[in-house]
C-alpha cells in the first residue's frame, strides 16, 4: 500500500509541476512580449510599488526561466520558494484591497499559486523530476524500516545473553579443554568479603 501511495504522490507532483510550469512560462511571455515591459511598469507605478522596473524584470525572468526549470523538475524546491515570495509581493502591493475573487482582480489566483509553490518546497518535484538524479540516497539510520526493527534486534540480543553460552563458545571450550562458559561455575557466596561465617 505504501508503494502505491508513493506512485500516486509522484504522479500528482508531476501533474502539479507541469501545470504550474506552463502557467509561469505563459505569464512570463505575456508580460514580456504581449503587454510589454513598459505597460507592466506603468501598472505597478499606480500602486507606488518600489523599484517597479526591477520588479517587472524579476517577474519575467522568474516566470520564464523558473517555469522552464519547473517543467523539467530542476531546483524544484528553490523555484517553489521564489513563487511563494512573488505571489505574496503581488498580493501585498497590487491587489489585496480589491477583494478575494479573481473576477474583480482579487488575490484568489495568487493564493492558489503560492500554495502550489509551498507543495514543491515541502515535497520537491517527485521521482519524475531531474532533481531526483542528484538526490542523496537515505542513510541506513534514516530508514523508517530500520528504526522499527531496531528494538526487536535489541530484544533478541538480550534474550541470547540471558540464555547462556552460545554454541561457538561451547565448541571453543571443548577444544581447549576448559570448562564451558557458565557451566559448573560455583555460585558466588553473597556473604563473601563481609567477614561473616
Amino acid at each position: 500500500m505504501a508503494g502505491f501511495m508513493k506512485v500516486v504522490r509522484d504522479f500528482a507532483l508531476l501533474i502539479a509541476r507541469l501545470g504550474l510550469g506552463a502557467i509561469m512560462v505563459a505569464n512570463g511571455w505575456r508580460r514580456w512580449q504581449v503587454e510589454g515591459v513598459q505597460t507592466q511598469v506603468t501598472y505597478l507605478e499606480q500602486f507606488a510599488t518600489p523599484f517597479p522596473e526591477v520588479m517587472v524584470w524579476g517577474s519575467i525572468i522568474l516566470e520564464l526561466l523558473g517555469g522552464l526549470l519547473l517543467l523539467f523538475g530542476v531546483l524544484t524546491p528553490l523555484i517553489g520558494v521564489a513563487v511563494v515570495v512573488q505571489q505574496v509581493m503581488i498580493v501585498v502591493w497590487t491587489n489585496w484591497w480589491q477583494g478575494f475573487f479573481h473576477e474583480n482582480n482579487g488575490f484568489e489566483f495568487n493564493i492558489a499559486l503560492a500554495c502550489l509553490g509551498l507543495i514543491f518546497v515541502a515535497f520537491g518535484g517527485g521521482r519524475g523530476a531531474v532533481d531526483q538524479l542528484f538526490k542523496r540516497p537515505p542513510r541506513e539510520e534514516e530508514s523508517d524500516e530500520l528504526i522499527l526493527e531496531e528494538p526487536k534486534k535489541r530484544r533478541r540480543g538480550r534474550n541470547q545473553d540471558q540464555s547462556g553460552p552460545t554454541e561457538s563458545q561451547q565448541q571453543r571450550a571443548r577444544a581447549t579443554g576448559s570448562k564451558e562458559p557458565g557451566a559448573d561455575e560455583p555460585a558466588e557466596d553473597s556473604n563473601a568479603g563481609l567477614g561473616l561465617f
